[in-house]
């Protein structure tokens, strides 16, 4: 009698942990619900109703001055994204060719290279550029005596290119090396030569990758306000007069509705990135690991093939290397009477109000990459083991930002959280959130991939052990995912840095950060002062994200 009183004891405290247990997963997803919906579905509905409701009523007048007025513009703005996407990719791709046939010091020298250009702050290849080839450039007015006009549409697109390649490129290249060296063996074996395996083996399994980059490139590429207006002159486009009705008019209702112009070419390239990735999925069981992958010269091209790949991806990063040395220079150099000098006037212009506007970027951007790594852990865990109902649609939702222009998603938080219940205008919370919703599907999907070649009978068999769902996350699915959070620290770190599009719209007077006093700078033609800041945000970065970095592998190895 008594040892079944214990059995029933037993049970029901089992039941009442389970149940416990449950509950504690149950809030779990429920908060998730509630704070994307609220900072992300929200914001973009808010654009969307402020689009169409004009005064409290219902009119589609912003649209029809959109169709009638700014044709012009959306054509430009199509040009711009295709043609600096296209020369981006068609780059890309060379330079990654090149990196996969390559070892050694030059190898990792170019990948510094793409990584550095990768957390460097908007604008760096406008200043540059204006310093190099401006109407009074030092390369073409002091050396070649020219007097050109660099600006307008072929600047815009040389610079958008240049700010498209390195990341572009990075996205190539880790899908070259993970290709299997058993198909590329495979294709000589069958008789076609290095040429043909290039072009039927190697670049169609970088599909994926290809498509993914070109999809990175044209959405920011329309989103991109700031080059067109600092090299733009005469040449506008669309997010340039979204930015200018915000900060100029205040005519919100047209701003609002070039921002849902600006979304609708976005979601349906990324409706089509996914259907290419799921008739893809295939390829992911013909890769090993890297120890067999087809890198380090597999392929003996043609000679006038080779010579073709190593001039652009030279030429590519000469201009890397001197637009940085540029920058670099530009802080400590000054021009009089054709002579240059050496100064340091550009520092102790460095006033009270840029070092706090830089303490405001590390502070805000430190915020968003702890709050953002867990949620998006969270998050990932939520949509990878949980399968609640609703989770494939708080996935979805999540990812929306990764999607949308950074002005769009700048202009939505104005409009959502102007008015009660939540207030947020003019606070430090308003920034921080729109950093930490941009960049949640970069630290979901982070978490996600390394969850996806994960067993779950790790976590069924603490479950049979009697572990509640709490110590499962604590003790099992928090460490798997320990170098998810370290990718999605430095990535949304480093975002948050150098980002611009949607903290234009977000900082009150006196209380910029680093990356608009350095527009400001910029659409000044403060050019030295411009490149002092360039020069703090990129050492900041690459110093911060080294250090958390190693700290946390180092505690994580202890561990």
């Amino acid at each position: 009698m008594r040892d079944c009183m214990i059995s029933y004891s037993n049970e029901r405290v089992s039941y009442k942990d389970t149940l416990i247990s449950k509950l504690k997963e149950n809030i779990i997803f429920i908060l998730l619900y509630a704070i994307i919906i609220t900072f992300i579905l929200w914001p973009i509905i808010s654009v969307i109703l402020n689009s169409i409701f004009i005064d409290g009523r219902f009119s589609l007048e912003a649209y029809k001055q959109l169709t009638l007025k700014s044709t012009k513009l959306l054509y430009n703005s199509f040009l711009v994204a295709a043609l600096s996407t296209f020369f981006a990719i068609i780059i890309s791709i060379i330079i990654a060719i090149y990196m996969t046939q390559i070892k050694g010091i030059l190898k990792k020298f170019i990948y510094i290279l793409l990584l550095i250009s990768m957390i460097s702050p908007p604008y760096v290849d406008s200043l540059s550029f204006i310093i190099l080839f401006g109407k009074r450039g030092l390369i073409t007015y002091r050396v070649l005596h020219l007097h050109l006009n660099p600006y307008g549409f072929i600047g815009i697109v040389i610079m958008e290119t240049l700010a498209h390649i390195p990341r572009a490129a990075l996205l190539i290249i880790i899908a070259m090396k993970s290709i299997e060296k058993n198909l590329i063996n495979a294709s000589k074996d069958l008789g076609g030569d290095d040429l043909s395996t290039l072009f039927s083996i190697v670049i169609p399994m970088a599909k994926s990758s290809i498509i993914a980059a070109s999809l990175i490139c044209f959405v920011t590429s329309l989103s991109d306000f700031g080059t067109p207006i600092v090299i733009g002159g005469g040449f506008n486009v669309l997010a340039t007069e979204a930015y200018l009705n915000i900060t100029g008019v205040s005519n919100i209702p047209l701003a609002s509705a070039m921002s849902i112009f600006l979304l609708i070419p976005s979601l349906i390239l990324f409706i089509i990135y996914r259907k290419q990735m799921m008739q893809n999925k295939v390829y992911s069981y013909q890769i090993v690991d890297s120890s067999n992958s087809s890198e380090a010269n597999n392929l003996n091209l043609p000679i006038y093939i080779k010579s073709i790949i190593i001039f652009i991806t030279f030429f590519f990063v000469s201009i890397v290397i001197l637009k940085y040395a540029t920058i670099l220079a530009g802080s400590f150099a000054t021009f009089n009477s054709g002579k240059v000098g050496f100064t340091l006037d550009y520092f102790k212009e460095i006033d009270r109000a840029k070092l706090l506007s830089f303490k405001r970027s590390l502070y805000y951007s430190f915020t968003a990459a702890i709050a953002g790594s867990i949620i998006g852990i969270l998050l990932s865990y939520v949509v990878e083991r949980n399968k609640l109902k609703g989770a494939a649609f708080l996935d979805f939702t999540a990812t929306l930002p990764y999607m949308m222009p950074g002005t769009l998603f700048g202009i939505a938080y104005i409009l959502a959280f102007k008015n009660p219940p939540l207030v947020l205008i003019g606070t430090s919370s308003i920034v921080i959130l729109n950093c930490i919703f941009k960049q949640l599907p970069m630290s979901s999907k982070a978490g996600s991939a390394v969850l996806s070649q994960q067993s779950p009978e790790i976590e069924n068999a603490a479950k049979d052990l009697g572990a509640n769902n709490f110590y499962m996350l604590k003790d099992i699915i928090f460490p798997i995912l320990k170098p998810a959070f370290v990718t999605s620290f430095v990535n949304i770190f480093s975002s948050t840095m150098v980002t611009i599009g949607a903290l234009i719209f977000l900082v009150s007077p006196g209380k910029e950060v680093a990356t608009v006093q350095l527009f400001s700078a910029i659409k000044e033609g403060n050019l030295g002062v411009g490149c002092v800041l360039a020069n703090m945000i990129i050492f900041a970065t690459i110093i911060i994200n080294l250090s958390v970095s190693s700290l946390l592998k180092l505690q994580f190895s202890k561990e």
